[in-house]
């Protein structure tokens, strides 16, 4: 404010012409004018005074707004998480639901699939309607539908426990063992089945024969057994502890020929190769035991007739002795007269001309042991890729034909492996036996070679 005062005089003082009054007047309006500046200033700061502390008032008030609406939005923060946990919780509790209802489910399906497992298949004919409205319920793949059919899956399994135990009666028909569908009554004796028809005069223990829908006859009896047992009477009937399994067995046995005719075309070279090693074996036998290659005492006669030089008898006893050892001799006798080391080489020679002889058909039980295992696996290949193509036609459901199929298939690996192995062994025993005899041979030619030469002082 003064340099403003200050200012007004200096302005005042440089102006034209400036007269004392005036300048009085001025001075004193300069006065009046600055008090009332100052009065509208001391009016001015007051209000603000006033308008501050009301403004801090309600800064106060807006301040503590917001740390309630702070508290307040921490509060729903804090509410959110626990919704948010919560949730979280009631996500996992539905999610371990759903599983448990799908488990559930999983458990129903395997159940119908199994119930019937040790079930003969006259009760699964018993119970053919209740099943059919169970499966429909099951094939939905819902587990609603899965849930729903658990009550009369259960009321059904109870019902059905209850007739086995106590034992039940009902109609049915069932294949006889000349196949003729027969018409008559079950009994349900526990794990037992058995079928009676009086008309027929017929009765016998029930099972099931491969690729059947309907019940078969394992084994027959006279109906007359049971006529007590059907008038709830104590009776004296047979039983299978295997549940017909030893029937099935037997009855499922078939003979040589049968086997063999199973294997198909590719057994014909298999057992040939057999029948072949066979024959050469028998052959192979008798001329090794022939053989004469102990024969000292003739030996020693050849060799004092050539010292007496009887050459022709002394050839004579030689050819006498047979193969493989007379043509050996007999070079021997006709070459007597040269060295030491030239009738060595002679003789060394006709021994390798007889080995031909002796190894004679041995290499051919070496053919079929290598042989033999090849045409098995051609067999069993072909076989299984008739089985397989037998399964894309029909499914995997029938694994009867994929499991017959390849059980014919092994057929001629089986017989491939019995004649490979006894023509391995007749190919090891034939050719140490040969060994054996060349080794006789050439022992036998070095002490006839030595009787002749140190007599002569050779």
């Amino acid at each position: 404010m003064r340099k403003i005062l200050f200012f007004i005089i200096f302005c005042l003082f440089f102006a034209g012409k400036i007269y004392p009054q005036d300048l009085s007047k001025i001075i004193s309006s300069t006065k009046e004018e600055n008090l009332k500046q100052l009065k509208k200033l001391n009016e001015l700061r007051k209000e603000i005074s006033n308008q501050r502390l009301s403004l801090v008032n309600k800064l106060k008030e807006l301040r503590a707004e917001v740390k309630k609406l702070r508290e307040d939005v921490y509060d729903l923060k804090k509410l959110r998480w626990a919704k948010e946990e919560h949730f979280l919780h009631l996500k996992e509790e539905v999610e371990g639901l759903r599983e448990d209802v799908k488990f559930s489910s999983l458990l129903i399906f395997e159940y119908r699939k199994n119930m019937f497992k040790r079930a003969s298949l006259a009760e699964e004919k018993k119970f053919e309607d209740k099943l059919k409205r169970i499966d429909r319920l099951l094939n939905k793949n819902n587990n609603a539908s899965s849930l729903e059919a658990l009550n009369p899956l259960v009321e059904l399994t109870i019902v059905r426990n209850r007739e086995v135990l106590g034992g039940d009666i009902f109609e049915g028909e069932v294949l006889d063992t000349k196949g003729i569908l027969v018409k008559g009554d079950f009994i349900i004796l526990g794990p037992f089945v058995y079928f009676v028809s009086k008309e027929k005069n017929l009765a016998g223990l029930v099972g099931e024969k491969l690729g059947s829908l309907v019940p078969s006859l394992l084994i027959e009896f006279p109906s007359s057994s049971f006529e007590d047992l059907l008038e709830n009477k104590i009776s004296s009937i047979p039983m299978d502890f295997s549940l017909g399994d030893a029937i099935k067995k037997e009855s499922f046995k078939r003979g040589w020929f049968e086997h063999l005719k199973a294997g198909g075309i590719i057994m014909v070279p298999i057992l040939g190769l057999g029948i072949l090693c066979i024959i050469l074996a028998i052959i192979k036998f008798i001329s090794l035991i022939r053989l004469k290659i102990n024969v000292e005492d003739k030996l020693d006669q050849i060799i004092e007739l050539l010292h007496s030089q009887d050459i022709e008898k002394a050839k004579r006893v030689a050819a006498s002795l047979g193969r493989p050892l007379a043509p050996i001799i007999l070079e021997g006798i006709e070459h007597h007269k040269a060295s030491r080391e030239h009738l060595e080489e002679i003789m060394h020679e006709e021994i390798l001309s007889q080995i031909p002889f002796l190894e004679k058909y041995i290499s051919v039980f070496s053919v079929s042991a290598g042989v033999s295992p090849l045409l098995g696996l051609l067999g069993t290949v072909t076989g299984i890729i008739r089985t397989f193509n037998v399964v894309s036609l029909f499914g995997t459901t029938k694994t009867h034909l994929l499991s017959a199929g390849i059980s014919e298939a092994l057929i001629t690996t089986e017989y491939g492996l019995i004649v490979a192995i006894p023509s391995l062994l007749l190919y090891a025993y034939f050719s140490r036996k040969v060994k054996r005899i060349v080794g006789v041979l050439e022992q036998t030619t070095l002490g006839f070679i030595n009787s002749i030469k140190i007599k002569k002082g050779e």
